[in-house]
């Protein structure tokens, strides 16, 4: 939940309170949580323990835990309504219900305005709020209004583009953030995508996206983008990848998924083949590393993948893969199913000459090398003049591949 929480610590009189404004300030909200809720009975006012009581809501909504607001929001009604609102129609829509939201700070006309000295929550956070609202209730004509007023009285406010991210994430409402990039200012862009840390990284890029078109590789947006794209798709990853090695950086988003140990190796090995066609040697690398961790099963498919993307480092693949007979033997197929003879051939033979290759049955030799790969496997022998090879695919028929 995206807030503009005053964190001028001028002092309040609460030890608590002022304590909690200082671990916030700190970016020790867990710290901030639990000082903010001793505040709530400790502090001297009335006016102090409320503050308290929405800085507690506020966090719980930063945290994910909409459930727990209620019980806070009850202490800031009586004393500030508005808030309460505000607060409660937040916790609806993480809660996916828009209606209820709406219920609580309306679906149109001015909003009104918190009270709260130390928790000022301007008009564009509570439009910000509806806009997000509306749009999830299926309203898009009328969020985009809110949209538009709350732009134009503040710009870069971090409510209204965590909604703009929020609502352009979402396929089935297509809105296109560039005619709110129009209304940013230059100077917005870093502390803009600073706020934007937790909102959904496809709404992100879009916003990203009409940044690039407006302003150009300029020097925070390229830092903005470096950061962002390694969290997209493969698909955009590379897109930026492009981008930015046309703008003269050095990043390479696309191979920084390749060497991120938190996605799947398949995912992995696909961005090392893509990121290759713009850094070959350290995309051979992340290549290599994963390919030689891949499970069995795998080895087939992705290679066909490899040879799609980038065949030019296929034989990376090949090198890190073939360490055992069946992996040998299921790449030979693959490259020989694909017109690759000679590569295959290779393959087969070195697999045959590893450790563990007498081990493997009639049946085995046939479920990796079918019967369409052996005949192509041994007329590229004999053309090579290899009759052991020959003998050996010929063999297999009679149960005997060796």
């Amino acid at each position: 939940m995206a807030t503009d929480i005053n964190l001028a610590l001028v002092p309040t009189g609460s030890d608590d309170f002022d304590e909690a404004r200082s671990l916030l300030g700190a970016q020790r909200e867990d710290e901030a949580l639990d000082r903010f809720e001793l505040a709530i009975t400790s502090a001297p006012t009335d006016e102090v323990r409320v503050s308290a009581a929405a800085h507690v809501a506020a966090l719980l909504l930063g945290f994910g835990r909409p459930w727990e607001v209620e019980t806070f929001t009850s202490l800031v009604r009586a004393h500030d309504p508005a808030l309460a609102d505000y607060l409660d129609a937040a916790a609806c829509l993480q809660l996916d219900d828009p209606f209820g939201a709406l219920d609580r700070i309306g679906d149109d006309g001015d909003p009104a305005i918190p009270l709260d000295t130390w928790f000022p929550c301007p008009a564009a956070g509570i439009r910000a709020v509806r806009a997000r609202a509306l749009a999830a209730a299926g309203r898009l004509d009328a969020a985009i209004h809110e949209l538009d007023i709350a732009i134009g009285e503040t710009p870069d406010a971090p409510a209204i583009w965590e909604t703009i991210a929020a609502i352009a994430a979402d396929p089935a409402l297509d809105l296109d953030p560039a005619p709110y990039v129009a209304r940013l200012p230059q100077e917005s862009i870093v502390r803009t995508f600073g706020w934007l840390h937790g909102a959904p990284r496809a709404g992100v890029d879009a916003i990203a996206e009409a940044c690039w078109l407006r302003f150009g590789p300029q020097t925070s947006l390229v830092a903005v983008v470096a950061l962002l794209a390694p969290h997209l798709d493969n698909a955009r990853a590379l897109d930026w990848t492009v981008r930015l090695a046309q703008a003269g950086a050095t990043s390479n988003p696309v191979l920084d998924r390749a060497e991120s140990a938190g996605l799947p190796l398949s995912e992995r090995l696909r961005a090392a083949a893509a990121g290759a066609i713009i850094d070959e040697p350290r995309g051979r690398a992340a290549l290599e590393q994963v390919a030689a961790a891949l499970p069995d099963e795998d080895i087939e498919t992705l290679a066909l993948e490899v040879l799609t993307i980038a065949p030019e480092v296929a034989d990376s693949y090949v090198v890190a893969v073939a360490t055992t007979t069946p992996r040998c033997l299921a790449l030979a197929t693959v490259l020989s199913d694909h017109g690759h003879a000679e590569p295959a051939l290779a393959l087969l033979v070195h697999g045959l000459t590893l450790a563990g290759a007498d081990d493997l049955s009639p049946e085995g030799f046939d479920a990796l090398v079918p019967a369409p790969a052996r005949a192509a496997l041994a007329a590229a022998a004999a053309a090579a003049g290899d009759d052991e090879i020959v003998a050996i695919l010929r063999s297999v028929a009679t149960g005997s591949p060796r």
